[in-house]
């Protein structure tokens, strides 16, 4: 798995690892949630580079900011060995759960949850092996 630039999808890693190597500027986005935790952990100031990667390990998920429609920018995704990705588009996510922006930023990592529990219900969502 390689994706470069521009994530159209939440990526949820049901098997293996994924490397992500993104601008430093996408820590200002509201929605990046899964980026920044890992962020938060390292010891050196972060506010000094300019490139940032970190590895999302197997049960993580990265590209929820594609469910508010938002587009962000220079972002590389490269699969470190074998890895398997379910992934949920926003016009999925909306038809099973409805507007996200309808739903408020406490009950978001909720909201994921229970999209990835309704994925497995529904047999549209694609499912992409690497």
């Amino acid at each position: 798995m390689s994706l470069q630039n521009e994530i159209l999808a939440l990526y949820i890693i049901q098997k293996g690892c994924v490397k992500i190597t993104f601008d430093s500027d996408l820590l200002t986005s509201p929605n990046a949630y899964s980026l920044k935790p890992d962020i938060q952990n390292e010891e050196d100031d972060v506010q000094s580079r300019t490139e940032l990667s970190i590895e999302k390990p197997e049960g993580s998920y990265f590209g929820e900011w594609t469910l508010y429609g938002e587009r962000i920018g220079s972002i590389n995704a490269v699969a470190v060995g074998d890895v398997v990705c379910a992934l949920l588009t926003k016009d999925k996510f909306e038809s099973v759960i409805g507007s996200i922006q309808k739903i408020s930023q406490e009950d978001h990592k909720y909201v994921l949850l229970c999209a990835c529990v309704r994925r497995q219900l529904c047999n549209s969502a694609c499912m992409l092996v690497y």
